[in-house]
């Protein structure tokens, strides 16, 4: 009769426990042919996670601090290293401060950025991150276009390419992006401004979407009625935190209610997750 100690006992019992956590979430990381879409919580900030049926995994904007990669972590296997697309709205610290990290722990194929002009420590330490990268670095404008597996990635704006320009409201230099996957279209505008909204709708720029990311997280010169009106989002995701600016306004989300979106916050519903 075989006696096994208890020592032993326990020993394989945190064996076998390890090699089902290795073999749940290689399973999790297999392509489940499906379209998975996260508005991540990092406060108040941006920080927006897509990955395709085919399992390429694109993020826009790093949000403030290092909450983008304590969320990351819980999505992403944590042998998997590699991100295909990662996109700079704008450089701001709310947008900017989590790539520094992630920068250091990720393979980045392309980096889509605008190359506009601002004197700041985050953007400064971002910027020399990518130049040590070996990553291709693409300057948005709206002839840029990505096409990754099922999934398309169009720049609306800027319309032309921004390097070394300078900016009074760099909220304003923000990329607009249209993300399609089969019948899902989602908008996402960054901090983008009523005016640079209202140039784009004058231009007949195709901004309709199913999901709409709030500009500048609620504020009330973002998301102009105007510029929802054009867009006829069904879903209105708001990206904000603890704040004092008063985000999201009573403004935005009267706008939002009058066009009949539904709300969904992350200072209240956590990370927000959309799977097609």
């Amino acid at each position: 009769m075989l006696i096994i100690s208890p020592k032993i006992k326990n020993i394989m019992a945190c064996f076998l426990l390890a090699v089902g956590i290795v073999l749940y979430f290689s399973f999790k990381a297999l392509p489940d042919t499906r379209f998975h879409l996260y508005f991540l919580d990092v406060g108040e900030g941006d920080s927006i996670f897509v990955k395709t049926p085919e399992n390429h995994q694109l993020i826009i904007d790093g949000g403030p601090g290092n909450r983008m990669g304590e969320e990351i972590s819980e999505i992403m296997p944590f042998w998997d290293r590699k991100i295909e697309l990662l996109v700079l709205t704008h450089p701001d610290k709310d947008h900017i401060e989590g790539f520094l990290d992630l920068l250091r722990r990720y393979k980045v194929e392309i980096i889509l950025i605008t190359g506009v002009n601002k004197e700041d420590f985050w953007y400064e330490k971002f910027l020399e991150q990518i130049s040590k990268q070996d990553s291709k670095i693409i300057f948005a404008n709206e002839k840029t276009d990505f096409k990754i597996g099922e999934l398309v990635l169009d720049v609306l704006y800027p319309e032309n390419q921004l390097i070394t320009k300078d900016f009074k409201e760099v909220n304003n230099s923000s990329i607009v992006l249209k993300i399609r996957c089969k019948d899902k279209q989602i908008l996402l505008s960054g901090d983008l401004g009523e005016e640079i909204e209202k140039e784009l709708v004058e231009k007949g720029v195709n901004i309709k979407a199913d999901i709409f990311k709030a500009g500048h997280h609620g504020s009330k010169s973002s998301s102009s009625m105007e510029f929802l009106q054009a867009i006829k989002p069904e879903v209105v995701v708001i990206q904000v935190g603890k704040n004092s600016y008063g985000h999201p306004t009573t403004e935005a989300l009267k706008r939002f209610e009058e066009i009949g979106a539904k709300v969904m916050r992350t200072d209240t519903d956590g990370r927000v997750e959309f799977v097609f």
